[in-house]
């Protein structure tokens, strides 16, 4: 004995069989109501006809070109292209703010790089002067030319 279940739902017409019934592969069982069907069909047509088009659209911003809508598809679900592709239009234009803002960010970091290189160019020119001061006063103190005063205050 097995348990049979009709795992989309509708509406039985007929039975064919009775419980203990032998039956063979193949063999009809009940028949559902066409209409329902027909709904169904329609209501996973619509599904699909919406994934068909999801699809394009992110097919089309993964690869950076237009949403094109594939043409059953668009005839059939005019206002579901609509959607997608303000849907596209969002995310593109989101796209692009974002895009400015990093490259505003990039920009200003190259700034500052050049910047914190301006100074430590600036600062090592300002280190070798030190440097070559001080060496000049060590020389001028050794020689007893400077009062070692002054080469401290310096």
């Amino acid at each position: 004995m097995r348990v049979i279940q009709h795992l989309e739902g509708g509406i039985i017409e007929d039975i064919f069989v009775t419980e203990g019934s032998i039956v063979r592969a193949g063999d009809s069982l009940i028949q559902i109501a066409l209409a329902i069907s027909q709904v169904n069909h329609e209501e996973q047509q619509v599904s699909l006809d919406g994934l068909v088009l999801k699809r394009a659209r992110l097919q089309a911003e993964a690869e950076g070109g237009a949403f094109t809508p594939p043409a059953d598809e668009a005839r059939r679900r005019p206002n579901v292209v609509r959607v997608e592709r303000q849907t596209f239009d969002a995310r593109a234009s989101e796209l692009a703010s974002s895009l400015t803002v990093l490259r505003s960010q990039i920009l200003q970091r190259e700034l500052e790089i050049k910047e914190f290189e301006a100074r430590r160019r600036a600062l090592s020119t300002d280190l070798e002067l030190a440097s070559e001061n001080f060496a000049i006063l060590a020389e001028l103190m050794a020689a007893d030319l400077t009062p070692r005063v002054e080469h401290l205050e310096i």
